[in-house]
Parts: C-alpha cells; sequence; structure tokens
C-alpha cells in the first residue's frame, strides 16, 4: 500500500482514479506487486489507508 500512496502522490491523481489506473496498467501492476486478475485495492481501502 505505500508504494500505492507514493505512485498517488507522484501523479497527484484521487483515489478513484488511482483504483482505475492500479487495474488499467500492466506496468502498474507490476511494480506494485499484484498478479493479473488478482484483486486489488479499491478506492475505499486507499482512501482509508492515506488517512490512517
Amino acid at each position: 500500500m505505500l508504494k500505492v500512496l507514493v505512485l498517488a502522490a507522484q501523479t497527484n491523481v484521487a483515489d478513484a482514479r488511482m483504483e482505475y489506473l492500479i487495474r488499467d496498467r500492466l506496468s502498474w501492476l507490476r511494480f506494485l506487486g499484484f498478479d493479473l486478475g488478482a484483486a486489488t485495492p479499491d478506492a475505499n481501502t486507499i482512501r482509508y489507508f492515506a488517512r490512517s
């Protein structure tokens, strides 16, 4: 999740857009360590982790 927050900060995108971009870009999936077709964090999970 730390990598997700770093990518969000670098690209300056909202949580919902970050959810979409993680699922859309294969390079981001590989960088974040997710497998193709595996569950990825949704916008609420990203928001909760960033606020805590």
